[in-house]
């Protein structure tokens, strides 16, 4: 797996340069790279420095949901839209989030900086190193940074060969110009002593207040002295600056704590080596290649993504970068989950950095079981199951009902619902979805103690709210209303709309196919554990009254399962497609396969110029579910051509409006990861399959991808994969540390030697099959 990205010139973008700085983190501690010649920039984050918010006691507005329901059975969803929003303005309710910020800036200014040539900004992903290097005639200036896994102590080194600097360190404010206008930082301090400078300021957030800031020691073989709040070094062939950073502490008691960590000798390359190896085995535990070599410059391979096909390598390293933002961004313990813009942010105003519940946060995490990284995806449960007191606080003042509801939009001070916005108040789903994630982490690892202990009593909460919340109907069947299909208005609604976007209404498919999910692998738990018994004939009459998908004039399911509700296309989300990805519900034999295939045809045809780089991965492991790989590369390649930036983050949308992922209606392209993240997910469903009891073996592989393998790769049942293919042939090896039965299904015109395409296999410490085209 390639493990490099190169960048021919530094951050460029004029006024949010941040954006396409080169990030590195230790799951704890992040930073972005600008990448200057005279001037560099290190923007250093803390997963837990989270600014603003209020916490207030959530008003009881449940008394409102008769009149919703009232309002939606007159098909009067623009005011059924307002109705709990409108209720807690009234009650005074003003809970607000909190948001994250930058801890501050390390700044290194050369002051003996001439002209440059052979500029290159380098990340190496198997190691979180960041490494900028350029030449002035015979002299060669390297700078390489990494924060330590080991110990979350930022490391920078500056080196110079054939000659010496003048180099000027400081700690400071980030970047001022992206603060909200009338914010104020209490408590700014920023200065020098001896060989170490000091940053702290302070924090109200309701979400570990205090104070924050950092401490960095400077070792040097130049002269070394104090200026102001700086310290300079005049002479210098060789800077270590070593920064300890800090939330929530009093500054004077920080200091003091700092300074002792950062008291004695460091070498740089022995501390690389010890963060190197916590890292890269988390990095490399997974490995693809599709057999390019070489290291192409990012810029380059952008342009080759502007012609006909992006190229392997481009695939490769999306694939390779993907994977490594999120083990930069958080880890098993001692951290947050990753949210929307991980541990790299540049602004104090950042766009959409929370937990979405709706559909990107469970994105993110995707590729955390398929991928191996099952510790990461049980940080982001925990952090869940955490809040359950609050989230059943939210489903007993909104609606009336025990059990727990989700606000998709959330941040770590708390659980409760504070995001007024309609669509997010009004919709439901979101327990549901991340039960998902809890059952889906049993299924993968095996892990019944688990099982007992934390997903079945999560399930259950969210259960018990349906059995308050759904209404039968006289047909017999259940509807489930106020319902949203994230983010989507009805066609017929948003043509009286007037420009707002309502997607207030009533049956969402999307919220009977979680209902029917949760029910469905609830029993099953209750079988293998033996638990709630008393429950287990509720739940399955509940499953009976889950309202069938419908099936509109146009051959595709609707997204709603009402007639009244007609479709919209032309939208970025695909909810009701989550029977088939990421849902197991729906398969190729499905009688209902069809129409879920003319859905996404329709939201490919109508809607491409509406979607947005998560979107198009979500498309992918449609794609991949559906067994169409030439498509769902084609998804990635265009993500390629539209949504990255130099350092190959992913921003939301388009902002050239070159034509697909354009998002018209959005003025800003934010950054956010889960474009990323989601890319490894898509590829592993490409190349492998557990969501059924059988394995399928490349069942998407795209035409482009003749030769390859990916390793490390973990299916359900806890079974690790390794997968290699050319032309004419391949195998897959199988581990397993308990013996099992399985059915092995090959796809992509692959078959075993008899010629079939599936065959039956004891799976045991190391199962070898092999095939051929």
């Amino acid at each position: 797996m390639h493990n490099q990205l190169t960048m021919r010139y530094p951050s460029a973008r004029q006024g949010e340069m941040w954006r396409e700085a080169a990030p590195f983190g230790s799951g704890l501690i992040g930073g972005l790279v600008y990448g200057g010649v005279m001037k560099e920039i290190i923007a250093l984050n803390h997963a837990l420095l989270w600014m603003g918010g209020k916490n207030a006691e959530l008003p009881d507005v449940s008394a409102c949901l008769p009149e919703i329901r009232r309002l939606l059975d007159q098909h009067n969803s623009p005011d059924a839209d307002l109705v709990l929003g409108k209720a807690l303005e009234q009650a005074g309710y003003d809970g607000d989030t909190v948001r994250p910020c930058p801890v501050c800036d390390l700044n290194i200014q050369t002051l003996s900086a001439g002209n440059f040539a052979h500029y290159r900004r380098e990340i190496r992903m198997d190691r979180a190193e960041v490494t900028v290097h350029w030449q002035d005639g015979e002299t060669s200036f390297r700078r390489s940074v990494f924060a330590s896994r080991e110990n979350h102590l930022v490391f920078t080194r500056y080196t110079v060969s054939g000659g010496r600097a003048d180099v000027r360190l400081s700690l400071s404010v980030h970047d001022r110009e992206t603060m909200p206008r009338g914010m104020e930082l209490p408590g700014v301090s920023a200065s020098a002593e001896g060989d170490t400078l000091y940053f702290a300021a302070g924090n109200r957030s309701v979400y570990r207040p205090g104070d924050f800031g950092a401490v960095c020691r400077v070792f040097t073989d130049g002269e070394l002295r104090v200026e102001g709040d700086a310290l300079t070094v005049r002479g210098a062939s060789s800077i270590l600056a070593v920064t300890g950073l800090f939330v929530e502490t009093p500054r004077r008691q920080a200091f003091r704590q700092l300074r002792d960590r950062l008291n004695g000798s460091f070498d740089y390359d022995a501390c690389l080596a010890a963060h190197a190896a916590l890292h890269g085995a988390l990095w490399s535990g997974v490995d693809f290649s599709l057999g390019e070599e070489g290291n192409t410059s990012n810029e380059e391979l952008l342009l080759q993504a502007f012609e006909e096909h992006a190229s392997n390598e481009l695939m490769e390293k999306l694939y390779a970068y993907g994977r490594y933002l999120l083990i930069c961004s958080t880890s098993d313990r001692d951290t947050l989950p990753c949210h929307l813009t991980g541990l790299f942010n540049g602004t104090w105003q950042c766009f959409w950095a929370f937990y979405m519940y709706n559909v990107n946060f469970e994105m993110i995490y995707w590729q955390t079981l398929t991928g191996n990284l099952p510790g990461f995806l049980r940080l982001a449960l925990d952090y869940t199951e955490a809040m359950v007191p609050d989230f059943r606080e939210n489903a007993r003042k909104l609606f009336g009902c025990r059990g727990i509801l989700i606000n998709s939009v959330n941040t770590p001070e708390s659980g409760l619902s504070k995001c007024p916005a309609p669509h997010i108040l009004n919709w439901t789903g979101g327990a549901a979805w991340f039960a998902q994630h809890f059952w889906d982490y049993y299924r993968f690892t095996g892990d019944e103690d688990y099982l007992r202990r934390h997903a079945l009593p999560f399930m259950y909460e969210a259960a018990l709210f349906y059995e308050d919340f759904a209404v039968e109907n006289p047909d017999g069947y259940y509807d489930l209303y106020p319902s949203v299909s994230p983010e989507n208005t009805p066609a017929n609604i948003k043509a009286i709309a007037n420009g707002r976007e309502i997607e207030t209404a009533k049956n969402a498919a999307m919220e009977f196919a979680l209902l029917k999910e949760l029910l469905t692998n609830l029993l099953e738990g209750c079988r293998i554990t033996g638990l709630y018994p008393e429950k287990q004939q509720i739940w399955r009459e509940m499953l009976q009254k889950v309202r069938p998908y419908m099936v509109g004039e146009d051959g595709a399911v609707k997204e709603w399962s009402d007639p009244f509700y007609e479709d919209n296309h032309r939208h970025r989300h695909h909810s009701h497609l989550y029977p088939v990805f990421p849902g197991c519900e729906i398969t190729r034999e499905d009688p209902l396969y069809p129409a879920f295939e003319k859905a996404e045809e329709l939201r490919l045809q109508q809607g491409i110029t509406d979607q947005s780089s998560w979107s198009m991965v979500f498309m992918a492991g449609i794609a991949a579910r559906m067994e169409r790989g030439d498509f769902a590369l084609s998804l990635l390649e265009t993500i390629s051509r539209t949504c990255l930036m130099n350092n190959f983050l992913t921003v939301h949308n388009d902002w050239r409006r070159m034509g697909p992922i354009a998002c018209a209606d959005f003025r800003v392209a934010p950054f956010q990861i889960d474009g990323n993240t989601g890319i490894p997910a898509a590829v592993n469903e490409m190349l492998l399959q557990s969501q059924q009891e059988d394995l399928f073996v490349l069942p998407a592989l795209p035409q482009q991808w003749p030769e390859g393998h990916i390793t490390g790769l973990l299916a359900r049942g806890n079974i690790r994969c390794d997968i290699f293919w050319d032309m004419e042939e391949g195998e897959a090896v199988f581990y397993s540390d308990v013996p099992c039965r399985k059915e092995i299904c090959l796809g992509s015109g692959f078959r075993f030697k008899d010629g079939s395409d599936r065959r039956t296999e004891t799976i045991g410490s190391r199962t070898t099959v092999r095939f051929t085209r």
